[in-house]
């Protein structure tokens, strides 16, 4: 199983993937975390389809401190599991999520917090998901 991370270090978390620096790809059957760039000057899949990139990976979860409403609907309607982090320690939610002691991530949390509407179209925010 493959599970993707929103990361500003190898070690932290960012609040949300719109937010991060980094994405990591733990594989728990290899027991390795891989960590992508999402730097433009190091980039090692498309940025401007950032959602198709990472379904390429084989991804069965993700795991946030927090999912825009659209980014949880793309996840959501590609059979993703989203799980809400505990803290953005990366090693600790990783220790976390092999002890099924993550919880899913409620959708209206993220309705609520991000007012985001039913499309990107219609969004006046910056978050370019």
């Amino acid at each position: 199983m493959k599970i993707a991370f929103p990361l500003i270090s190898r070690n932290e978390m960012a609040i949300d993937f719109s937010r991060s620096k980094f994405v990591g790809i733990y594989d728990d059957e290899e027991l390795t975390l891989e960590i992508i760039s999402l730097l433009e000057n190091d980039q090692k899949f498309d940025f401007s389809s950032f959602f198709q990139s990472l379904l390429k990976r084989n991804l069965s979860c993700v795991v946030s401190p927090f999912f825009t409403f659209m980014s949880l609907r793309v996840f959501r309607e590609n059979n993703l599991e989203t799980l809400k982090s505990e803290g953005v320690d990366v090693d600790e939610n990783i220790a976390l999520l092999k002890q099924n002691s993550l919880k899913p991530f409620v959708s209206f949390d993220a309705f609520k917090a991000s007012g985001c509407s039913s499309s990107c179209i219609s969004c006046e925010t910056t978050c370019k998901m």
